[in-house]
Protein backbone atom coordinates (compact mmCIF):
# COMPACT_ATOMS: atom_id res chain seq x y z
CA UNK A 1 0.00 0.00 0.00
CA UNK A 2 1.15 3.52 -1.10
CA UNK A 3 1.48 5.63 2.16
CA UNK A 4 1.46 9.80 2.17
CA UNK A 5 3.17 11.00 5.39
CA UNK A 6 1.95 14.83 6.31
CA UNK A 7 3.81 15.97 9.25
CA UNK A 8 2.24 19.35 10.98
CA UNK A 9 4.39 18.90 14.08
CA UNK A 10 5.87 16.37 15.77
CA UNK A 11 3.29 14.98 17.95
CA UNK A 12 0.45 12.24 17.17
CA UNK A 13 -0.01 9.78 14.52
CA UNK A 14 -3.18 10.29 12.91
CA UNK A 15 -3.98 7.97 10.08
CA UNK A 16 -6.52 7.80 6.98
CA UNK A 17 -6.66 4.40 5.00
CA UNK A 18 -9.51 3.72 2.66
CA UNK A 19 -10.60 0.98 0.00
CA UNK A 20 -11.97 1.80 -3.98
CA UNK A 21 -12.25 -1.39 -5.76
CA UNK A 22 -9.72 -4.08 -5.87
CA UNK A 23 -9.12 -3.55 -9.71
CA UNK A 24 -8.38 0.14 -9.50
CA UNK A 25 -4.50 0.72 -9.31
CA UNK A 26 -2.65 4.44 -9.45
CA UNK A 27 -5.75 6.49 -9.15
CA UNK A 28 -4.86 9.34 -7.16
CA UNK A 29 -6.47 10.30 -3.70
CA UNK A 30 -6.65 13.48 -2.75
CA UNK A 31 -7.04 14.59 0.89
CA UNK A 32 -7.66 18.67 1.25
CA UNK A 33 -7.23 20.28 4.57
CA UNK A 34 -8.49 23.49 5.68
CA UNK A 35 -6.32 25.77 7.00
CA UNK A 36 -8.31 27.35 9.30
CA UNK A 37 -10.07 30.49 10.41
CA UNK A 38 -6.47 32.87 10.24
CA UNK A 39 -7.41 32.40 6.38
CA UNK A 40 -10.58 32.83 5.91
CA UNK A 41 -10.20 35.78 4.12
CA UNK A 42 -7.67 34.44 1.73
CA UNK A 43 -7.82 33.34 -2.05
CA UNK A 44 -5.85 29.90 -0.48
CA UNK A 45 -7.92 28.47 2.38
CA UNK A 46 -7.15 24.86 1.45
CA UNK A 47 -3.77 22.98 1.49
CA UNK A 48 -4.02 19.45 -1.27
CA UNK A 49 -1.77 16.12 -0.77
CA UNK A 50 -2.30 13.49 -3.19
CA UNK A 51 -1.96 9.50 -3.07
CA UNK A 52 -2.67 6.66 -5.39
CA UNK A 53 -4.40 3.86 -4.89
CA UNK A 54 -2.50 0.18 -5.27
CA UNK A 55 -5.28 -2.78 -5.37
CA UNK A 56 -7.81 -0.11 -4.38
CA UNK A 57 -6.30 0.79 -1.02
CA UNK A 58 -4.61 4.33 0.33
CA UNK A 59 -3.08 5.37 3.09
CA UNK A 60 -2.51 8.96 4.28
CA UNK A 61 -0.54 9.15 7.59
CA UNK A 62 -0.52 13.05 9.51
CA UNK A 63 2.04 13.61 12.64
CA UNK A 64 -1.11 16.08 14.21
CA UNK A 65 -0.72 18.33 17.45
CA UNK A 66 -4.60 20.26 16.69
CA UNK A 67 -7.89 18.98 15.17
CA UNK A 68 -8.23 19.55 11.50
CA UNK A 69 -10.87 20.13 8.89
CA UNK A 70 -10.65 17.98 5.55
CA UNK A 71 -12.47 16.01 3.14
CA UNK A 72 -11.41 13.43 0.59
CA UNK A 73 -12.05 13.20 -3.13
CA UNK A 74 -11.65 10.02 -4.74
CA UNK A 75 -10.76 9.83 -8.35
CA UNK A 76 -12.03 6.05 -9.21
CA UNK A 77 -13.16 4.20 -12.29
CA UNK A 78 -16.52 4.57 -11.55
CA UNK A 79 -16.00 8.64 -11.67
CA UNK A 80 -15.47 11.32 -8.99
CA UNK A 81 -16.46 10.43 -5.32
CA UNK A 82 -16.16 13.16 -2.43
CA UNK A 83 -16.13 12.54 1.47
CA UNK A 84 -17.21 16.27 2.70
CA UNK A 85 -18.45 18.90 1.34
CA UNK A 86 -21.29 21.46 1.31
CA UNK A 87 -24.34 20.44 3.86
CA UNK A 88 -26.45 23.26 2.07
CA UNK A 89 -26.08 23.77 -1.66
CA UNK A 90 -25.23 27.13 -3.06
CA UNK A 91 -24.28 28.20 0.60
CA UNK A 92 -20.62 29.40 1.40
CA UNK A 93 -19.45 27.23 4.41
CA UNK A 94 -17.79 24.00 3.04
CA UNK A 95 -18.50 21.77 6.04
CA UNK A 96 -15.73 19.45 6.57
CA UNK A 97 -15.45 16.27 8.53
CA UNK A 98 -13.22 16.49 11.99
CA UNK A 99 -9.85 14.50 12.14
CA UNK A 100 -8.44 14.31 15.78
CA UNK A 101 -4.65 13.92 16.94
CA UNK A 102 -4.70 9.85 16.70
CA UNK A 103 -7.72 9.23 14.97
CA UNK A 104 -7.10 6.09 12.85
CA UNK A 105 -10.18 6.14 10.18
CA UNK A 106 -11.21 3.73 7.38
CA UNK A 107 -13.02 4.63 4.81
CA UNK A 108 -14.81 2.02 2.48
CA UNK A 109 -15.69 3.36 -0.84
CA UNK A 110 -16.22 0.41 -2.51
CA UNK A 111 -19.95 1.22 -3.26
CA UNK A 112 -21.75 4.29 -3.73
CA UNK A 113 -22.04 4.75 0.23
CA UNK A 114 -19.22 5.56 2.38
CA UNK A 115 -18.87 3.12 4.98
CA UNK A 116 -16.52 4.19 8.23
CA UNK A 117 -14.68 1.95 10.92
CA UNK A 118 -11.78 2.81 13.48
CA UNK A 119 -10.89 4.80 15.96
CA UNK A 120 -12.48 7.89 15.88
CA UNK A 121 -15.72 7.01 13.68
CA UNK A 122 -18.25 8.15 15.70
CA UNK A 123 -18.03 11.89 14.55
CA UNK A 124 -18.11 10.89 10.89
CA UNK A 125 -21.32 8.78 11.52
CA UNK A 126 -23.22 12.16 13.76
CA UNK A 127 -21.65 14.33 10.57
CA UNK A 128 -23.83 11.85 8.10
CA UNK A 129 -27.06 11.96 10.23
CA UNK A 130 -26.14 15.65 10.56
CA UNK A 131 -26.16 16.49 7.02
CA UNK A 132 -29.30 14.43 6.32
CA UNK A 133 -31.09 16.82 8.98
CA UNK A 134 -30.24 19.75 7.23
CA UNK A 135 -31.12 18.75 3.51
CA UNK A 136 -34.27 17.48 4.05
CA UNK A 137 -35.14 21.24 5.46
CA UNK A 138 -33.16 23.49 2.99
CA UNK A 139 -35.51 24.05 0.32
CA UNK A 140 -38.33 24.95 2.89
CA UNK A 141 -35.72 27.52 4.68
CA UNK A 142 -34.57 29.24 1.53
CA UNK A 143 -38.55 29.56 0.15
CA UNK A 144 -39.53 31.14 3.49
CA UNK A 145 -40.05 34.78 4.71
CA UNK A 146 -37.27 36.06 6.56
CA UNK A 147 -38.74 35.48 10.00
CA UNK A 148 -40.19 32.21 9.31
CA UNK A 149 -36.18 31.34 8.39
CA UNK A 150 -35.59 32.15 12.31
CA UNK A 151 -38.03 29.89 13.33
CA UNK A 152 -36.32 26.97 10.53
CA UNK A 153 -33.04 28.12 11.98
CA UNK A 154 -34.42 27.44 15.78
CA UNK A 155 -36.05 24.37 15.55
CA UNK A 156 -32.78 22.93 12.86
CA UNK A 157 -30.31 23.92 16.14
CA UNK A 158 -32.64 22.21 18.99
CA UNK A 159 -32.75 18.96 16.12
CA UNK A 160 -29.03 19.20 16.06
CA UNK A 161 -28.04 19.77 19.64
CA UNK A 162 -30.15 16.90 20.34
CA UNK A 163 -28.27 14.40 17.76
CA UNK A 164 -25.09 15.36 19.09
CA UNK A 165 -26.58 14.68 22.82
CA UNK A 166 -26.79 10.82 21.93
CA UNK A 167 -22.96 11.04 20.45
CA UNK A 168 -21.65 12.66 23.52
CA UNK A 169 -21.12 9.85 25.66
CA UNK A 170 -19.30 8.00 22.54
CA UNK A 171 -17.08 11.16 22.16
CA UNK A 172 -14.04 12.80 24.37
CA UNK A 173 -15.13 15.97 25.54
CA UNK A 174 -12.54 17.94 23.25
CA UNK A 175 -14.13 16.46 20.38
CA UNK A 176 -17.79 17.19 21.76
CA UNK A 177 -16.81 20.62 22.16
CA UNK A 178 -15.45 21.47 18.83
CA UNK A 179 -18.54 19.60 16.85
CA UNK A 180 -20.76 22.08 19.31
CA UNK A 181 -19.33 24.92 17.84
CA UNK A 182 -19.23 24.42 14.64
CA UNK A 183 -22.95 23.35 14.97
CA UNK A 184 -23.82 26.99 16.61
CA UNK A 185 -20.99 28.39 14.09
CA UNK A 186 -23.28 27.10 11.04
CA UNK A 187 -26.34 28.06 12.06
CA UNK A 188 -26.22 30.55 14.35
CA UNK A 189 -23.43 32.38 12.07
CA UNK A 190 -24.30 31.67 8.85
CA UNK A 191 -27.92 30.69 8.92
CA UNK A 192 -29.30 33.62 11.18
CA UNK A 193 -26.47 36.27 11.52
CA UNK A 194 -26.91 36.18 7.97
CA UNK A 195 -30.79 36.70 7.05
CA UNK A 196 -30.20 39.29 9.97
CA UNK A 197 -27.46 40.61 8.02
CA UNK A 198 -29.40 40.92 4.72
CA UNK A 199 -32.23 42.67 6.47
CA UNK A 200 -29.55 45.46 7.97
CA UNK A 201 -28.55 45.77 4.10
CA UNK A 202 -31.64 46.87 2.91
CA UNK A 203 -33.86 48.27 5.91
CA UNK A 204 -36.37 51.52 5.18
CA UNK A 205 -37.21 53.99 7.70
CA UNK A 206 -40.39 51.93 7.90
CA UNK A 207 -39.30 48.49 8.75
CA UNK A 208 -36.50 49.94 11.20
CA UNK A 209 -38.24 48.40 14.38
CA UNK A 210 -38.51 45.60 12.55
CA UNK A 211 -35.36 44.76 11.76
CA UNK A 212 -34.28 46.05 15.47
CA UNK A 213 -36.35 43.09 16.65
CA UNK A 214 -34.80 40.82 14.46
CA UNK A 215 -31.45 42.05 15.32
CA UNK A 216 -32.34 41.91 19.17
CA UNK A 217 -33.42 38.07 18.33
CA UNK A 218 -30.18 36.99 16.80
CA UNK A 219 -27.97 38.58 19.09
CA UNK A 220 -29.92 36.59 21.81
CA UNK A 221 -28.48 32.99 21.28
CA UNK A 222 -30.19 30.00 22.63
CA UNK A 223 -27.28 27.93 23.22
CA UNK A 224 -23.68 29.01 24.16
CA UNK A 225 -20.05 28.75 24.53
CA UNK A 226 -16.95 29.83 26.25
CA UNK A 227 -14.76 30.57 23.33
CA UNK A 228 -11.54 28.48 25.29
CA UNK A 229 -8.32 27.46 23.42
CA UNK A 230 -10.87 24.17 22.02
CA UNK A 231 -13.74 26.27 20.71
CA UNK A 232 -11.48 28.60 19.28
CA UNK A 233 -10.43 26.14 16.64
CA UNK A 234 -13.87 26.03 15.53
CA UNK A 235 -13.52 27.44 12.17
CA UNK A 236 -17.32 27.76 12.04
CA UNK A 237 -17.74 29.05 15.20
CA UNK A 238 -14.90 31.90 14.94
CA UNK A 239 -16.69 32.90 12.02
CA UNK A 240 -19.87 33.27 13.41
CA UNK A 241 -18.56 35.65 16.38
CA UNK A 242 -16.68 37.69 13.66
CA UNK A 243 -20.51 38.31 12.01
CA UNK A 244 -22.04 38.79 15.46
CA UNK A 245 -19.13 41.58 16.71
CA UNK A 246 -19.59 43.16 13.11
CA UNK A 247 -22.90 43.49 13.20
CA UNK A 248 -22.86 45.19 16.32
CA UNK A 249 -20.41 47.02 15.69
CA UNK A 250 -22.40 48.39 12.61
CA UNK A 251 -25.24 49.07 15.24
CA UNK A 252 -23.92 50.72 17.95
CA UNK A 253 -21.98 53.07 15.55
CA UNK A 254 -23.68 53.49 12.44
CA UNK A 255 -27.39 51.94 11.63
CA UNK A 256 -30.24 54.63 11.99
CA UNK A 257 -27.70 57.25 13.01
CA UNK A 258 -26.55 59.31 9.65
CA UNK A 259 -23.14 58.19 10.68
CA UNK A 260 -20.00 59.04 8.03
CA UNK A 261 -16.29 58.60 9.37
CA UNK A 262 -13.54 58.34 7.05
CA UNK A 263 -11.64 54.73 5.90
CA UNK A 264 -8.94 56.05 8.52
CA UNK A 265 -11.44 56.80 11.51
CA UNK A 266 -13.07 53.70 10.68
CA UNK A 267 -10.12 51.28 10.88
CA UNK A 268 -8.83 52.84 14.24
CA UNK A 269 -12.51 52.62 15.92
CA UNK A 270 -13.25 49.07 14.94
CA UNK A 271 -9.87 48.12 15.76
CA UNK A 272 -10.22 49.17 19.59
CA UNK A 273 -13.89 47.76 19.71
CA UNK A 274 -12.67 44.31 18.24
CA UNK A 275 -10.42 44.44 21.56
CA UNK A 276 -12.82 45.24 24.13
CA UNK A 277 -15.59 43.20 22.71
CA UNK A 278 -12.83 39.93 22.92
CA UNK A 279 -12.33 40.92 26.53
CA UNK A 280 -15.99 41.52 27.58
CA UNK A 281 -17.09 38.34 26.05
CA UNK A 282 -13.77 36.53 27.76
CA UNK A 283 -12.91 35.16 23.62
CA UNK A 284 -9.81 34.12 25.66
CA UNK A 285 -6.23 34.90 24.14
CA UNK A 286 -6.30 32.43 21.09
CA UNK A 287 -9.89 33.39 19.83
CA UNK A 288 -9.13 36.79 20.41
CA UNK A 289 -6.20 37.31 18.24
CA UNK A 290 -7.36 35.11 15.41
CA UNK A 291 -10.20 37.91 15.59
CA UNK A 292 -8.84 40.42 15.21
CA UNK A 293 -5.44 39.52 12.84
CA UNK A 294 -8.46 38.39 10.58
CA UNK A 295 -10.01 42.58 10.83
CA UNK A 296 -6.12 43.82 10.24
CA UNK A 297 -5.88 40.81 6.88
CA UNK A 298 -9.10 41.73 5.55
CA UNK A 299 -9.31 45.48 5.74
CA UNK A 300 -5.73 45.79 4.12
CA UNK A 301 -6.64 43.75 1.42
CA UNK A 302 -9.70 45.83 1.07
CA UNK A 303 -7.98 49.40 1.81
CA UNK A 304 -4.66 48.96 1.59
CA UNK A 305 -1.67 50.72 4.04
CA UNK A 306 -2.77 53.80 5.50
CA UNK A 307 -1.71 55.41 8.66
CA UNK A 308 -4.11 54.04 11.02
CA UNK A 309 -4.01 50.82 9.70
CA UNK A 310 -0.08 50.84 9.67
CA UNK A 311 -0.32 51.93 13.40
CA UNK A 312 -3.02 49.16 14.35
CA UNK A 313 -1.07 46.28 12.75
CA UNK A 314 2.15 47.48 14.39
CA UNK A 315 0.54 47.18 17.82
CA UNK A 316 -1.13 44.14 17.20
CA UNK A 317 2.28 42.56 15.97
CA UNK A 318 3.53 43.64 19.78
CA UNK A 319 1.41 41.96 21.76
CA UNK A 320 -0.07 38.88 19.33
CA UNK A 321 1.21 35.37 20.51
CA UNK A 322 -0.73 33.17 18.77
CA UNK A 323 1.84 32.18 16.22
CA UNK A 324 -0.20 31.14 12.87
CA UNK A 325 -2.15 34.66 13.09
CA UNK A 326 0.56 36.82 14.00
CA UNK A 327 2.57 35.71 10.74
CA UNK A 328 -0.10 35.69 8.82
CA UNK A 329 -0.69 39.55 9.08
CA UNK A 330 2.74 40.26 9.56
CA UNK A 331 3.14 38.48 5.81
CA UNK A 332 -0.02 40.27 4.55
CA UNK A 333 1.50 43.79 6.08
CA UNK A 334 5.03 42.93 4.34
CA UNK A 335 4.00 42.18 0.92
CA UNK A 336 0.98 44.99 0.57
CA UNK A 337 3.54 47.93 2.40
CA UNK A 338 5.39 47.12 -0.88
CA UNK A 339 2.40 47.50 -3.31
CA UNK A 340 -0.82 49.17 -1.56
CA UNK A 341 0.90 52.42 0.60
CA UNK A 342 0.44 55.21 -0.60
CA UNK A 343 2.50 56.47 -2.75
CA UNK A 344 3.76 53.35 -4.40
CA UNK A 345 4.76 53.42 -7.58
CA UNK A 346 2.34 51.92 -10.31
CA UNK A 347 3.36 48.00 -10.77
CA UNK A 348 5.54 47.28 -14.00
CA UNK A 349 3.76 43.77 -14.86
CA UNK A 350 2.89 43.57 -18.03
CA UNK A 351 -0.73 42.86 -19.00
CA UNK A 352 -2.56 41.78 -22.29
CA UNK A 353 -4.57 43.86 -24.49
CA UNK A 354 -7.50 43.39 -26.93
CA UNK A 355 -4.39 42.64 -29.54
CA UNK A 356 -3.03 39.63 -27.10
CA UNK A 357 -0.05 42.67 -26.93
CA UNK A 358 2.13 43.43 -23.75
CA UNK A 359 1.57 46.21 -22.09
CA UNK A 360 2.63 47.88 -18.95
CA UNK A 361 0.43 50.41 -17.08
CA UNK A 362 3.88 52.68 -16.67
CA UNK A 363 2.71 54.07 -20.68
CA UNK A 364 -0.25 55.79 -18.57
CA UNK A 365 1.78 57.63 -16.13
CA UNK A 366 0.81 61.15 -16.34
CA UNK A 367 -2.92 61.03 -16.40
CA UNK A 368 -5.33 59.70 -13.53
CA UNK A 369 -5.58 55.71 -13.51
CA UNK A 370 -8.90 54.44 -12.15
CA UNK A 371 -8.39 50.90 -12.19
CA UNK A 372 -11.10 48.08 -12.20
CA UNK A 373 -10.86 45.03 -11.66
CA UNK A 374 -13.42 42.44 -12.67
CA UNK A 375 -13.89 38.69 -14.49
CA UNK A 376 -16.76 37.36 -16.18
CA UNK A 377 -19.31 35.70 -14.42
CA UNK A 378 -19.34 38.34 -11.57
CA UNK A 379 -22.13 39.12 -10.12
CA UNK A 380 -21.12 42.28 -8.33
CA UNK A 381 -19.65 43.43 -11.24
CA UNK A 382 -22.30 43.05 -13.73
CA UNK A 383 -24.03 44.99 -10.90
CA UNK A 384 -21.72 47.60 -10.69
CA UNK A 385 -21.30 48.26 -14.31
CA UNK A 386 -24.32 50.85 -15.04
CA UNK A 387 -23.15 53.24 -12.71
CA UNK A 388 -19.49 53.08 -13.02
CA UNK A 389 -20.92 54.06 -16.87
CA UNK A 390 -22.26 57.04 -15.06
CA UNK A 391 -18.98 57.73 -13.64
CA UNK A 392 -17.08 57.76 -17.45
CA UNK A 393 -19.52 59.70 -18.31
CA UNK A 394 -19.50 62.45 -15.87
CA UNK A 395 -15.58 62.96 -16.69
CA UNK A 396 -16.14 62.13 -20.82
CA UNK A 397 -14.90 65.29 -21.57
CA UNK A 398 -11.57 65.40 -19.09
CA UNK A 399 -8.93 64.15 -21.34
CA UNK A 400 -6.04 63.51 -17.86
CA UNK A 401 -8.43 60.41 -16.51
CA UNK A 402 -8.24 57.04 -17.96
CA UNK A 403 -10.57 54.14 -16.92
CA UNK A 404 -8.83 50.70 -17.52
CA UNK A 405 -10.78 47.64 -17.14
CA UNK A 406 -8.30 44.59 -15.92
CA UNK A 407 -9.99 41.33 -15.95
CA UNK A 408 -8.26 38.05 -14.07
CA UNK A 409 -10.41 35.98 -17.41
CA UNK A 410 -7.95 33.00 -18.93
CA UNK A 411 -9.24 32.65 -21.64
CA UNK A 412 -9.17 35.20 -24.37
CA UNK A 413 -12.50 34.34 -26.53
CA UNK A 414 -14.52 34.85 -23.03
CA UNK A 415 -13.18 37.69 -22.13
CA UNK A 416 -13.55 39.66 -25.43
CA UNK A 417 -17.39 38.27 -25.76
CA UNK A 418 -17.66 40.39 -22.43
CA UNK A 419 -15.93 43.11 -23.55
CA UNK A 420 -17.50 43.25 -27.06
CA UNK A 421 -20.85 42.80 -24.97
CA UNK A 422 -20.53 45.17 -22.67
CA UNK A 423 -22.25 44.16 -19.25
CA UNK A 424 -19.14 44.46 -17.18
CA UNK A 425 -18.70 48.20 -18.48
CA UNK A 426 -18.41 50.06 -21.50
CA UNK A 427 -15.95 52.02 -22.58
CA UNK A 428 -11.85 52.26 -21.16
CA UNK A 429 -9.25 50.58 -22.21
CA UNK A 430 -10.04 46.53 -22.03
CA UNK A 431 -6.41 44.64 -20.36
CA UNK A 432 -6.04 41.44 -19.07
CA UNK A 433 -4.04 39.46 -16.75
CA UNK A 434 -3.86 36.51 -19.29
CA UNK A 435 -3.69 32.80 -18.99
CA UNK A 436 -2.15 33.83 -14.96
CA UNK A 437 -5.35 35.00 -14.51
CA UNK A 438 -6.08 35.28 -10.24
CA UNK A 439 -2.50 33.93 -10.08
CA UNK A 440 -0.95 37.40 -12.17
CA UNK A 441 1.42 39.17 -10.05
CA UNK A 442 0.15 42.35 -10.20
CA UNK A 443 -3.29 40.92 -8.96
CA UNK A 444 -1.00 38.50 -5.94
CA UNK A 445 0.58 41.70 -5.01
CA UNK A 446 -2.49 43.84 -4.79
CA UNK A 447 -4.10 40.62 -2.60
CA UNK A 448 -7.49 40.96 -4.83
CA UNK A 449 -9.54 38.70 -3.29
CA UNK A 450 -13.12 39.57 -3.81
CA UNK A 451 -14.50 41.52 -7.14
CA UNK A 452 -15.04 44.08 -8.19
CA UNK A 453 -12.23 46.33 -7.04
CA UNK A 454 -10.83 49.67 -7.83
CA UNK A 455 -7.65 51.59 -7.26
CA UNK A 456 -6.66 55.05 -8.44
CA UNK A 457 -3.37 56.25 -9.04
CA UNK A 458 -2.19 60.11 -10.11
CA UNK A 459 -0.77 61.46 -12.58
CA UNK A 460 2.50 60.65 -10.92
CA UNK A 461 1.93 57.56 -11.38
CA UNK A 462 1.29 57.10 -7.40
CA UNK A 463 -0.75 54.86 -5.80
CA UNK A 464 -3.74 57.68 -4.49
CA UNK A 465 -6.33 55.12 -2.80
CA UNK A 466 -6.04 51.54 -2.97
CA UNK A 467 -9.45 50.71 -2.30
CA UNK A 468 -11.73 53.41 -3.85
CA UNK A 469 -15.29 53.38 -3.29
CA UNK A 470 -17.75 51.44 -5.97
CA UNK A 471 -20.65 53.26 -7.38
CA UNK A 472 -24.51 51.71 -6.77
CA UNK A 473 -27.80 52.57 -7.32
CA UNK A 474 -27.93 54.52 -3.70
CA UNK A 475 -24.92 56.45 -4.31
CA UNK A 476 -25.17 57.25 -8.47
CA UNK A 477 -21.58 57.12 -8.14
CA UNK A 478 -20.52 60.17 -6.25
CA UNK A 479 -18.53 58.71 -3.63
CA UNK A 480 -15.86 57.54 -6.77
CA UNK A 481 -16.54 60.96 -8.41
CA UNK A 482 -15.43 63.05 -5.43
CA UNK A 483 -12.17 60.46 -4.73
CA UNK A 484 -11.07 61.33 -8.64
CA UNK A 485 -11.30 64.76 -8.18
CA UNK A 486 -9.36 64.68 -5.44
CA UNK A 487 -6.53 62.18 -6.48
CA UNK A 488 -7.14 65.16 -9.97
CA UNK A 489 -5.78 67.70 -7.61
CA UNK A 490 -3.38 65.59 -5.89
CA UNK A 491 -0.30 66.83 -8.04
Amino acid sequence: MLTCYISFSQSIKTVITGFTNTEENDYPIQLVISKGYVHYHSADGEKSFVTKTINGYFRFEIMLDKPIDFKLILFTGRGVLKLGDAIWSGEYIPYYYLLMPGDSIHVDASSLKFVFSGVGVEKFYYREELAKIFFNIKQEIFKSSEDKQFDLWDTQLDTGMALLERWRNKMSVITYLRLKADLLGAIEGWGKMHVAALTYGRVSAKEEMRAKKRYEKVMRPKYTLVPNDTVALSDLYLRYLEEKFSMEFQVENFFFKNRIINQEEYITLYYSYLQKKCQQEKCGNSASEQLIGNMLTFYMQMAGINKAMDSCVKDYLVYAKNIESKDYVNNIYTTLTKSLTKGTPVPKMPLNDTLNSYVSLEKYKGKIMVLDFWFTGCTGCKIMAPWMDKVKDHFKNNNNILFINISIDKDMNTWMTSVRKGIYGKGGISLRAGVQGSEHPMIKSFQINAYPRLIIYNKKGELFDASAPSPSKDDKGLPLILQIEAALRNI
